[in-house]
């Protein structure tokens, strides 16, 4: 039987029926703020997108600052809301406009910066930091895996990987 080209082709992900996330979209209030930046940009050091202003500017609706968190090719879109956009739909009634994911946002860490990064999720968690978002704090934690929750009560997954065809934060393109 001749192999069919037409295919979806699928990446080999033991366990796990994801194959790709490209980005995520999370709410995170009306204003962004120093807490937000430290959690995206110097905890999890996240790569600023400077794409970022430019799609805002082309908007034809008035929108508040939009901030991505790039992660390699991976994404969170992080857009501020005015209060009051989606409370009033229907099924909407006890939106708070901080978006809470149903599950966990899961990311792979290289395992060459792994101790910087429990260094810092750590320090955050003892010093009461991210207060201003319902701080963070750290829930599970192994030797190659820590699970979190931060940002207005979701839960982080992060693990430890030593090779990984994943472009992880920073990695070069």
């Amino acid at each position: 039987m001749a192999a069919d080209t037409n295919a979806i082709p699928e990446l080999s992900v033991e366990g796990s029926p994801l194959v790709s996330l490209e980005h995520f979209n999370m709410n995170i209030g009306e204003k962004w703020n120093e807490d937000l930046q430290k959690f995206w940009f110097e905890i999890l050091e996240a790569a600023p997108d400077s794409r970022a202003e430019e799609v805002s500017k082309r908007q034809s609706v008035s929108m508040l600052p939009l901030h991505w968190a790039n992660f390699g090719l991976q994404q969170a879109h992080l857009p501020c809301q005015y209060s009051g956009h989606y409370e009033n739909m229907p099924g909407m009634e006890s939106w708070t406009n901080k978006q809470k994911i149903r599950g966990i946002v899961g990311l792979e860490w290289p395992a060459q910066s792994w101790a910087q990064l429990l260094g810092r999720l750590e320090t955050a968690a003892s010093r009461g930091s991210l207060s201003s978002t319902g701080g963070l704090k750290i829930v599970s934690q192994t030797d190659q895996m820590v699970q979190f929750v931060a940002l207005y009560g979701n839960v982080f997954r992060i693990t430890s990987v030593k090779e990984t065809n994943y472009i992880g934060p920073k990695f070069p393109l």
